[in-house]
């Protein structure tokens, strides 16, 4: 299996911060995915175009190509 790729991003316009970064029970959000995903490959990337938010994971980052185009502008 290739690298698992977890999109980082949005606005948080509803939520008004950032849920990925939101703690529950200790531990991020994105860390809880990281640790589930784990169980299946040891190869992530994180889509951010914020990657300072996400330096204490310790795993590799690009932004997005077509910044300011939501999800499908950090798929392509």
């Amino acid at each position: 299996m290739g690298d698992l790729i977890h999109l980082a991003g949005g606005r948080s316009s509803r939520m008004g911060y950032n849920k990925a970064l939101l703690r529950i029970g200790g531990k991020t959000t994105i860390e809880r995915v990281l640790t589930s995903l784990k169980e299946v490959t040891d190869s992530f990337l994180i889509v951010t175009n914020s990657p300072e938010e996400y330096a204490f994971l310790n795993i590799p980052m690009k932004p997005d190509i077509l910044p300011g185009k939501g999800a499908f502008g950090g798929l392509y």
